[in-house]
């Protein structure tokens, strides 16, 4: 079973475009990330200005590889300093996964 990271944030007022900015350019670095499977990104619908981002793994060790990334680093130091109001970052084991049939 694939591993996943919860990454949840309330940019400061006016930082929303820069955040998105930056994960931009850490996108194709991302997808060659050993062990990356996938990311996805929403807003949340209950609280507002908060960001989702919901990224699956192969392992621990290749989470760990991304948050360890030189270019990663620096994104999460600004993030730190300043694009952020609130963060909050959860990794996750993935115990069961199924796709669930829909329509007809």
């Amino acid at each position: 079973m694939p591993f996943m990271i919860l990454f949840e944030a309330v940019p400061n007022a006016g930082r929303e475009d820069e955040y998105f900015e930056i994960s931009k350019g850490l996108f194709e670095i991302l997808e060659q990330q050993p062990g990356f499977i996938s990311i996805d990104r929403a807003r949340s619908v209950l609280s507002e200005g908060k960001l989702l981002s919901v990224s699956f793994w192969e392992s621990e060790a290749a989470i760990e590889g991304w948050l360890n990334h030189p270019l990663h680093r620096e994104a999460q130091r600004r993030g730190k300093e300043g694009i952020f109001r609130s963060m909050r970052i959860t990794r996750l084991e993935v115990l069961s996964a199924r796709d669930v049939p829909v329509g007809a």
